[in-house]
């Protein structure tokens, strides 16, 4: 990595509290620090204590050491009619609070701002479940950043389906159709569309979704875990500066991470006996993996559910694991997988696609700045 540093520009990095954003955000802010940017990690103190372990200081090869500070707001629990210290996502004891931890996030948006006033950062990065944070950062002439913890193909095809709505040329729920405007002919079924798309349901979850997409139009662009040799095809139109998942190896790494010494039932033994549910975004990105990149297997979610509900069993992962370990296809797919891993690699690199896409990234925050 380019030794120079990117000091007067300051990240300012502000995750959705669930373990599913937070980890990527914890990368996140040692990419940017790696490449000597300020940057700050804004949360509540619990999980402050989570960032404070996975952001400890080391020297990267980029020889800046990586320095990242974390701010707290308090999150309004009783407030919101949650139970007191109850400040993730994870942590809630029953999925009827969802809507209750939705009303509290909304009401970090004052702490947050008398930070942004205080410390005026060149940006904030603020997770896409966040909608009013475009109009926070921009009370101070401050850009927002949008974060998705998902890929570039995702987010087209929830659009393409928004915007074409397929779904109403088929006569049944199982009936397949084609997402229009997508490469590959990816197919998918009414049942397995979101209901608050199809039937344009109105709740706290819908209107939370419908705001991030405008706030998202607003804002200065958009940040995606992804890389572009991994979603070729696809009209990337943001910066994807993340193989943020090189930290935790699981590119390429998508099915070679657990080692292909172990067996079926080691591998299932560690997965919980209970069903697993399904979110839309699972949806999407289970197709890129099994149809566009062909290096995995679909675990049979026949539909969409918002929380719980109806969802995948424990046998059909264990057949799963079996088919990308023993099945015809599996040495091909490990090859495919491994051969994702080196362009991971090399995208991260002095001259990669990543690596450009962050140096470019931080010159124009510089610049406008």
């Amino acid at each position: 990595m380019g030794s120079e540093s990117h000091d007067s520009v300051h990240i300012f990095l502000f995750p959705f509290l669930a373990h599913g954003h937070m980890i990527p955000v914890s990368d996140m802010a040692k990419l940017f620090a790696s490449h000597g940017v300020k940057t700050t990690i804004v949360t509540t103190p619990q999980n402050a204590l989570r960032f404070a372990k996975t952001t400890q200081s080391r020297k990267p090869t980029s020889g800046f050491e990586i320095e990242i500070e974390i701010k707290t707001i308090e999150f309004p629990c009783e407030e919101a009619g949650l139970p007191k210290g109850c400040e993730n996502l994870d942590l809630l004891p029953s999925p009827e609070l969802v809507d209750n931890f939705l009303k509290a996030s909304r009401l970090l948006q004052a702490p947050l701002e008398l930070l942004l006033k205080e410390l005026k950062p060149s940006c904030l990065v603020a997770d896409m479940f966040f909608p009013w944070a475009t109009e926070a950062a921009a009370k101070f002439g401050i850009p927002r950043l949008v974060f998705h913890g998902t890929s570039f193909f995702s987010l087209c095809a929830s659009e393409c389906v928004r915007l074409h709505e397929p779904y109403k040329s088929v006569s049944s729920e199982t009936e397949p159709f084609v997402i229009p405007n997508l490469p590959g002919g990816i197919e998918l079924t009414r049942s397995q569309v979101p209901d608050f798309v199809k039937n344009n349901v109105v709740n706290d979850l819908t209107q939370l979704l419908k705001d991030a997409k405008e706030s998202e139009l607003k804002s200065y662009g958009v940040v995606v875990n992804s890389f572009y040799e991994l979603e070729p095809g696809v009209d990337n139109r943001g910066w994807a500066p993340q193989v943020l998942i090189l930290d935790h190896e699981s590119v390429g790494g998508f099915v070679t991470h657990c080692g292909w010494n172990s067996t079926v039932e080691g591998i299932s033994a560690g997965l919980p006996m209970v069903t697993w549910p399904v979110s839309a975004e699972q949806f999407y990105n289970e197709k890129l993996v099994t149809k566009v990149l062909k290096i995995g297997v679909g675990v049979g979610a026949q539909k969409w559910i918002r929380v719980f509900g109806d969802s995948v069993k424990n046998e059909a992962i264990v057949q799963a694991v079996t088919q990308i370990m023993v099945g015809e296809e599996a040495e091909v797919m490990r090859s495919r997988a491994r051969e994702l891993g080196e362009q991971a690699r090399r995208a991260v690199e002095e001259g990669g696609s990543s690596y450009n896409d962050l140096i470019k990234l931080i010159e124009e925050l510089r610049s406008h700045s």
